[in-house]
């Protein structure tokens, strides 16, 4: 296979496959389209009975512990793998992304002294987000290495890069509701705006609709899926919800991820994640550049530890596969496999967190 075409084929993989990931920009778009059968069937098991014998579900958690100022850095990595075959047998090419991002806690909201049973405000945080550091590799077969860090960005950077030269020193901030709920986005626009100013305005425009519609596909793609992911209603171990997706942009997939709660206390709960990836059936084949893309299907399966305080990660690790099928100008086509593994870290800066299995665990970090 031309070195060229294996390297347009690795670079568009990249570029639309960080979104279904949950960590790429421009990132996903929710689409309203009914879903196909197979997504609906799952969709009816978001609410799965809970076994019979299930323990008394502990305490809604506690937010005394949270204070405004209190911060927690996040080290988020996704390393890639795509496989494909070439002249000289099974080709394979990877990239690293590691960003280092910290979440404040910037407000609380607290009950209204006169009315506090008409306060809908009440427990409310407002927590801002701001990269700190990114760093970036990519290795493909045939084609120099590319190392990219925002501390220290060395001559002109790669265009496999360059969407992540904007990243350091910003941010935008969110609101979470008592029961850790999405509430809405602060200062969104103007962060991605301030990330691509660069970039033409018509472009721009589409990938901020296709980043931050709905707002929570925001979150979603610039920290992570896990944020907020608990469901608001009161649930035991044991218990299961759906959740499912329709990314339209930059490649039509949808998404259905089943969540288990494995164990549950006052503080943490440790989901397992397993989910489904199907392609869009009546959307147009996606294209970029001369190399036409067909999504075959994918899978997915981790675990994370949410605490429950915050809603946000404190451990998670995901893999991600999925099978493709690409068709070059050239007329050669081939198979290819892409697997993603995205894993979180995060470090309270004081104190510690007790896990759902009893576990005192100490996250500091320097700093």
């Amino acid at each position: 296979m031309d070195r060229r075409i294996c390297a347009l084929a690795w670079c568009a993989i990249v570029a639309c496959l960080l979104s279904v990931s949950g960590c790429g920009w421009p990132g996903a778009q929710a689409d309203g389209e009914p879903e196909e059968e197979a997504v609906a069937a799952a969709g009816e098991a978001a609410a799965v009975a809970p076994p019979a014998a299930a323990p008394a579900a502990p305490a809604p958690p506690s937010q005394l512990g949270i204070k405004v100022g209190d911060r927690f850095p996040l080290m988020k990595t996704v390393e890639q793998t795509l496989r494909q075959p070439s002249p000289q047998g099974l080709g394979i090419s990877r990239s690293t992304l590691e960003m280092l991002l910290s979440i404040t806690v910037e407000e609380l909201r607290q009950p209204e002294p006169l009315r506090p049973e008409d306060d809908s405000h009440r427990g409310q945080k407002r927590l801002k987000v701001k990269y700190d550091r990114i760093r970036f590799a990519q290795e493909l077969p045939g084609v120099p290495r590319v190392e990219y860090d925002s501390n220290a960005p060395a001559g002109p950077i790669s265009p496999a890069a360059r969407g992540f030269e904007g990243l350091k020193d910003n941010g935008f901030a969110f609101w979470l509701s008592s029961d850790n709920q999405f509430v809405e986005l602060v200062g969104f626009d103007d962060f991605f705006n301030r990330c691509w100013k660069d970039v033409a305005t018509e472009q721009r425009r589409q990938m901020f609709a296709a980043a931050a519609s709905p707002p929570t596909e925001a979150i979603a793609n610039f920290v992570d899926d896990s944020v907020g992911l608990l469901p608001a209603m009161m649930i035991r171990e044991g218990d299961a919800w759906t959740r499912d997706r329709q990314i339209s942009l930059p490649v039509p997939v949808r998404t259905s991820t089943k969540y288990t709660l494995r164990r549950l206390n006052s503080e943490t709960a440790e989901i397992d994640v397993l989910g489904t990836i199907f392609p869009s059936p009546h959307a147009p084949q996606p294209a970029i550049g001369d190399v036409g893309l067909i999504i075959r299907g994918g899978q997915s399966f981790g675990s994370c530890l949410v605490d429950r305080r915050t809603g946000l990660p404190i451990l998670s690790s995901v893999e991600q596969t999925l099978d493709m099928f690409v068709k070059a100008a050239d007329g050669s086509e081939f198979e290819q496999q892409k697997t993603t593994v995205t894993t979180i870290k995060s470090f309270p800066e004081t104190g510690s967190i007790r896990t759902a299995s009893g576990e005192a665990r100490e996250l500091q970090i320097g700093h």
